[in-house]
């Protein structure tokens, strides 16, 4: 309580010396590794402990917190899987597992372990979500926004779950229809970005150039580093042949990210529609210094350069200099 924790951590051992079952204490010690973030030392602790109990289910299970953590996902999976075998009804295990299995893009078996934890307990809203959120990645809208529904049942006020049904919508292109959904998740959370992001997004393709703008300035003011931000607003501000700002966007986007591969890049693209074609040429010799081998993002913005003997003659200098 008094945030000292290298302290906490150390009688927190000691407890488990005298009690190996003493689980309070291992959660307890599990979120002083967490909140330290000395997460070399927790796992050095967790297997000398399994080593020892290996038949410990909280053991296991906070091993393969860690390695989730870590990004360590085969790990991750396989101590929640030990976790799993000693303790069948170890519900957490499960949702962590699948979880796990998200992150590593195993997004069907995920599902299949979120839906296993309600054999456990009572369902809930964050599960329903984060089924909706395998099924939109495994690009199944419908599905997707069935597990939404259920989340927003569960609770009315998760933000997410409602700009989960907005953004369901718009991967259907239903954009006019979901612009309820995502103002209902931006009146819960009036900071929540990725809502505004995706409210800037559909008024765009609604052609509310206007209101697109109001939903971006909003994300830039909330997270002013946002990388994909600045690539929105700047092709707005192009179709409005705003070219000029459009260039500011992404130049200060650069003093921010120097090395941005897709920056540098559209960069060249404005000056080539802004008619500044001799600086378009050095801007993109400077992207292939960064970047020689990332070009095509710039044909994916202007398809048509690719007919532009100048640039073919300067992207193969630079991609065979390197």
């Amino acid at each position: 309580s008094w945030g000292d924790y290298s302290k906490a951590i150390e009688f927190l051992k000691s407890a488990l010396e005298q009690n190996k079952d003493n689980e309070i204490a291992m959660y307890e010690l599990a979120f002083c590794f967490e909140i330290t973030s000395r997460f070399d030392e927790s796992l050095l602790y967790y297997q000398q402990f399994i080593d020892r109990e290996p038949y410990s289910a909280s053991a296991w299970y906070n091993l393969g917190n860690v390695h989730n953590r870590l990004g360590k996902f085969n790990e991750a999976i396989e101590a929640y899987d030990y976790c799993i075998l000693i303790k069948e009804d170890f519900s957490s295990a499960y949702f962590n597992k699948a979880n796990t299995l998200a992150n590593n893009g195993q997004y069907k078996e995920a599902i299949d372990h979120y839906h296993k934890t309600f054999e456990f307990e009572p369902p809930d809203a964050l599960t329903f979500y984060n089924i909706g959120e395998c099924y939109e990645q495994l690009e199944e809208p419908v599905k997707a926004r069935e597990f939404y529904r259920k989340a927003t049942k569960f609770n009315p006020n998760l933000a997410e779950a409602w700009l989960g049904i907005g953004i369901s919508l718009q991967n259907e292109e239903r954009w006019f229809e979901a612009l309820h959904y995502i103002k209902k998740a931006i009146e819960i959370d009036a900071d929540h970005v990725e809502s505004w992001f995706a409210l800037g997004e559909a008024e765009f393709n609604l052609e509310n150039y206007s209101n697109a703008e109001v939903a971006f300035k909003k994300v830039l003011e909330i997270e002013p580093e946002n990388i994909d931000i600045r690539l929105e607003y700047s092709h707005l501000l192009m179709q409005e042949q705003r070219e000029d700002e459009a260039i500011l966007m992404i130049t200060e986007g650069l003093e921010l990210h120097p090395d941005n591969a897709e920056y540098l890049y559209r960069l060249v693209c404005y000056q080539f529609l802004n008619k500044q074609i001799k600086q378009a040429y050095l801007s993109l010799q400077t992207a292939l210094e960064v970047h020689p081998t990332e070009y095509n993002h710039m044909y994916e913005y202007m398809p048509e350069l690719i007919n532009d003997k100048q640039i073919v003659t300067l992207i193969d200098l630079y991609k065979y200099n390197n």
